[in-house]
């Protein structure tokens, strides 16, 4: 259960565009925050289709965003506009004798003027989290725009953990399971992400004593560890290595692939380190 003080955001991209899943977050009273794929019709607060009417609302401002390398295009940032409103959207004719209108707030942020070899930026997001501000609107563009970061866990869990692999029938194996690789996954995105922008922090705030110790001496080829711990990035450094991370020049910080290799031999060598030093 998440604590009192916390809010939970479900967010998901152009594939989690179901009429049914606003309805069913209505219905449980949690938040979403999705790309729109399909342009639905819209009641209020103008009649017609989705896009066309978010079109027609006024510029709240203009924001920069950071576009991600893709398909050899580099990263790059572009200039964008956003308009934002509540819109009520009408279900289709299939579900609407189990579905009303759903209420949701719609931003649109779009590239006015791309680059000539690029193609326009445009996100149009619904969400049930109220946008009355410009500021709100960039909130949640922000929000989304760390959407990325959930391909990264699943790429834990898919290429690390091999979830895809159990053979667990019974869904109530299923969901411990599926806990206890979170965890894991968890662990080693958040690791990873300390090790980016608090490499100066001791390496004790993600590592156990028995573990940063049995990885220095192990490192080092050596006895004698330091009183004094290393940092955060070099202990993430030493855990890829063990993974096979080159550590070469011009090569990018380590990625979750090689450090989730790294952790399973660390795990050996500071069982290890406990049977020889049980104090």
């Amino acid at each position: 259960m998440a604590p009192s003080e916390a809010q939970l955001i479900t967010i998901g991209d152009r594939a989690s565009d179901l009429f049914a899943l606003f309805d069913q977050a209505r219905t449980l009273e949690v938040d979403l925050l999705v790309r729109a794929a399909q342009n639905r019709s819209v009641c209020e607060p103008e009649v017609g289709r989705l896009w066309e009417v978010m079109g027609r609302q006024a510029v709240s401002g203009q924001l920069q965003v950071v576009v991600p390398a893709r398909q050899g295009k580099p990263r790059r940032q572009a200039l964008v506009t956003v308009r934002f409103a509540p819109v009520t959207l009408k279900a289709s004719r299939h579900l609407r004798k189990t579905m009303g209108a759903i209420s949701l707030y719609a931003v649109l942020v779009q590239e006015e003027a791309p680059a000539p070899d690029s193609a326009p930026l445009c996100w149009l997001l619904l969400t049930t989290v109220p946008v009355h501000r410009f500021a709100e609107a960039v909130e949640r563009i922000r929000w989304y725009g760390l959407r990325w970061q959930i391909e990264v866990d699943h790429k834990v869990l898919q290429s690390g953990c091999c979830v895809e692999k159990a053979q667990l029938a019974h869904v109530e194996r299923l969901l411990p399971y599926l806990a206890l690789l979170s965890i894991i996954a968890w662990r080693l995105f958040w690791m990873t992400l300390v090790a980016r922008h608090a490499p100066e922090a001791p390496c004790t705030l993600v590592l156990a004593a028995h573990e940063w110790r049995a990885l220095y001496a192990f490192h080092h080829r050596t006895r004698q560890v330091p009183a004094r711990p290393p940092t955060v990035g070099q202990l993430v450094l030493w855990i890829a290595r063990l993974g096979g991370f080159l550590a070469r020049k011009n090569v990018g910080p380590p990625g979750v692939t090689v450090l989730w290799r790294g952790w399973q031999r660390l795990s050996d060598i500071a069982a290890a380190w406990l049977a020889f030093h049980p104090s």
